[in-house]
């Protein structure tokens, strides 16, 4: 950062907190609500003269006259474009710069693979907020929770796009590791396996409102180790997916203990099954069972 450049932006920031502070002084602030409020509300208009400041510093993402396309070509140069971002701490406008590839017509700005940018509006960090209250929430409440915790401000349309995307993502990267969980094996991990895991899966089918539907399975499994006292049960690890029966029952192996990866603590992969006593629907099958997997049968 450049000094007289860091100087001024330190300045206005100061000058800023000296204004809340004079307001935090008022008499009409008298109620630790108003004051909160407050102070939240200009703390954060402070974050995005920061963010945006700092981000102008770092420069444009100009990398020269050319630049690689992933056409193979290279793009040219031909100025400077303005983004206006939401962020969690308000709207800042980010300036790139932008090549163009005469080979193919595409435009590019190297800037906003750098800084995680997509099409939209959306910095990363609204974007995964978004989609984790949109996964917790009905779309329109998780709007308006964003717009209450933060200064996203976000349409109900907009949250369930957003949450179906980084969804969509998200079961990708999961089916991969599941994938490559059975072929491969999962991280070893330093615990001894448990002397038994009781197993059980269901499923519920959801109604839309044309008729239709899909069916969701739900699984738990739940580790038990054997005592002189009894049985001692660890914490359940829980799954759920939309995924066929076939495919959401050969999630179990992949994670030992926990046979879900992504969805509860790692474990070891397949060979974590062995010597293990499995319990499946009150039957519990010997250490030498063929039936590794699990797989549900409906």
């Amino acid at each position: 950062m450049d000094d007289n450049t860091g100087s001024g932006v330190l300045a206005a920031v100061a000058a800023e907190l000296a204004d809340v502070w004079a307001h935090l002084l008022r008499s009409e602030v008298q109620d630790l609500e108003t004051a909160e409020g407050l102070v939240r509300e200009r703390l954060l208009a402070i974050g995005a003269q920061l963010l945006e400041a700092g981000l102008a510093v770092r420069g444009t993402g100009k990398t020269g006259p050319r630049h690689a396309c992933a056409c193979g070509a290279e793009g040219c140069f031909v100025g400077y474009r303005t983004k206006e971002i939401q962020t969690v701490v308000g709207w800042i406008t980010v300036r790139r710069a932008y090549y163009t590839c005469r080979a193919c017509g595409t435009g590019q700005c190297p800037l906003d693979t750098t800084l995680g940018l997509a099409r939209d509006s959306l910095s990363p960090g609204v974007r995964r907020l978004s989609a984790r209250l949109g996964a917790l929430l009905p779309f329109a409440e998780a709007a308006a929770t964003l717009a209450a915790t933060s200064q996203g401000q976000l349409s109900a349309s907009t949250v369930r796009t957003v949450t179906q995307r980084v969804g969509a993502r998200c079961e990708q990267a999961l089916a991969t590791e599941i994938a490559a969980a059975w072929t491969q094996g999962g991280p070893v991990v330093p615990t001894p396996p448990p002397e038994r895991l009781y197993v059980a899966m269901d499923g519920v089918r959801i109604l839309s409102t044309d008729g239709t539907g899909r069916e969701v399975k739900v699984g738990v499994v739940v580790p038990v180790r054997v005592t002189p006292a009894g049985e001692r049960r660890a914490a359940a690890s829980y799954a759920a997916g939309l995924e066929p029966a076939v495919c959401f029952g050969s999630a179990p192996g992949a994670g030992g203990a926990s046979p879900w990866p992504g969805r509860g603590r790692a474990g070891r992969g397949p060979r974590r099954w062995r010597g293990v006593d499995l319990a499946v629907g009150g039957r519990a099958l010997p250490p030498g069972h063929p039936d590794r997997r699990l797989v549900p049968r409906q």
